[in-house]
């Protein structure tokens, strides 16, 4: 194996641990902000006086944000709520970074 084939090798190798290392992050990170928006669907549920449904949010889309100190990884998240009737509603929580940048419940909700 020449010197060339053997640096070639070893830039294949790099880059993909590389790559492995940006998916376990993503997936990390991932985790951390689904479990932010679950936490904050309970507590924004419990003081509307709903019901949060299913107990999790669900990830609607991903995307690139800018936060002004640099682009960052956007999140939407649903989740589900019912009424006192048991009517099933969907709210959203949107993320940028670890930061929450909106918060709907779809419907207006009586205190």
């Amino acid at each position: 194996m020449s010197s060339t084939d053997r640096s070639e090798f070893m830039a294949q190798e790099l880059l993909l641990i590389l790559l492995v290392f940006a998916i376990v992050w993503l997936w990390l990170d991932s985790a951390r902000a689904r479990e932010i928006a679950t936490e904050l669907a309970k507590v924004l549920c419990q003081r509307k006086g709903v019901q949060f449904l299913d107990g999790t949010v669900a990830l609607r889309r991903l995307r690139l944000c800018d936060m002004g100190s640099g682009k960052r990884i956007g999140r939407i998240f649903n989740f589900d709520y019912a009424d006192e009737t048991g009517e099933r509603y969907q709210g959203n929580i949107q993320t940028c970074g670890r930061e929450v940048t909106d918060v709907s419940l779809g419907i207006y909700v009586q205190e």
